[in-house]
């Protein structure tokens, strides 16, 4: 439904699984070599902060995201 809403083809799901196995360790290397700064590196971790098993302070600065999913807006009847 999805696909159709934002008009896609038919055959989307068919096409997208062939391309997205057609990618190479080369052709990721390449991208990441444009895109990824090798001189600042950045690690994403998701979870509840307190369930980790060490302070991820002590690996270097950390900048926390708030995340959390809103409560859908009330419903007036």
């Amino acid at each position: 439904m999805i696909l159709e809403f934002y008009g896609y083809p038919v055959d989307f799901s068919e096409h997208y699984k062939v391309a997205v196995e057609k990618v190479t360790i080369a052709d990721v290397t390449r991208v990441a070599n444009k895109y990824v700064d090798k001189r600042n590196p950045a690690i994403l971790v998701v979870g509840d902060q307190l369930e980790f098993e060490h302070n991820l302070s002590t690996s270097g600065p950390v900048t926390n995201l708030n995340g959390s999913i809103p409560e859908p807006p009330a419903v007036e009847e």
